[in-house]
């Protein structure tokens, strides 16, 4: 468990660690990037094998190698988070296919063990969190999110919209074309609006006037939203959007 710089939350939590590309929103993936600088370091021995390039190689190129390392003894750093808000599993994805249904079940009650925090569950796999989430004991401080950052990913909205989450929110980062979120903001499907433009190496562009039809599509259906960043290689924090931050939270 660290702090953290997204601006969305305030802490981050792994008990997991390791991922794959699934979508076109993964392929400049910035917690791959983060992970190579930890890989074959044997202080983080939860990195061992996660990314895929010859060991001690670091200028080489590198990608998830697809590996997942997980351990329910790490489910106690759930116990020991300061109250907030909480993003769990930054580098990895909670619904991935290689966790175990138990893991991810035994992840689920030890967070509604602590009503203190809002823990913020984001997936790119809205498959298996559909699959899964009458299982799971969705207590009123767990948010479920999935990842959209292009059209034809908008099928994750449909699978989040038969999870009983309190919240339900969507993260639009990396933001890279056009979206319309009309149908899941009309239907009451999401809570929350998250979006942001890419960073780091081989950031790809967005345009304000994107953003901007998110942002009145969330006014006119009431739905909170937050504007986390523009694109760019180091893009500012806290970014002035028509004269004002936009960053309004769910109640």
């Amino acid at each position: 468990m660290q702090s953290t710089g997204i601006t969305w939350t305030n802490q981050t939590v792994n008990v997991a660690v390791g991922c794959d590309k699934v979508s076109e929103e993964c392929r400049h993936c910035y917690a791959a990037l983060d992970a190579c600088r930890r890989a074959d370091n044997p202080i983080f021995p939860m990195y061992a094998g996660v990314i895929s390039r010859a060991p001690n190689r670091w200028g080489e190129r590198h990608d998830w190698s697809g590996l997942v390392n997980y351990s329910f003894d790490r489910l106690k750093l759930i116990d020991r988070l300061k109250p907030g808000m909480c993003f769990v599993n930054s580098m990895s994805d909670s619904f991935h296919d290689r966790l175990p249904d138990e893991f991810i079940i035994e992840m689920f009650s030890r967070m509604a063990a602590r009503p203190d925090v809002i823990f913020q569950v984001l997936t790119k796999r809205g498959h298996r969190l559909a699959k899964l989430a009458h299982r799971l004991n969705w207590s009123p401080n767990i948010w479920q999110g999935v990842t959209v950052g292009v059209g034809k990913s908008t099928w994750r909205l449909d699978q989040l919209r038969e999870v009983p989450a309190a919240v339900r929110f969507v993260s639009v980062e990396p933001l890279i074309e056009p979206l319309d979120l009309h149908p899941w903001l009309d239907d009451g499907t999401l809570n929350w609006v998250i979006v942001g433009g890419e960073s780091k190496s081989g950031w790809r562009p967005m345009r304000d006037d994107w953003v901007r039809d998110i942002r009145d599509a969330c006014v006119a259906a009431g739905v909170p939203f937050f504007f986390k960043q523009r694109a760019g290689f180091q893009p500012e924090k806290h970014p002035v959007l028509d004269g004002r931050r936009w960053e309004q939270w769910p109640t």
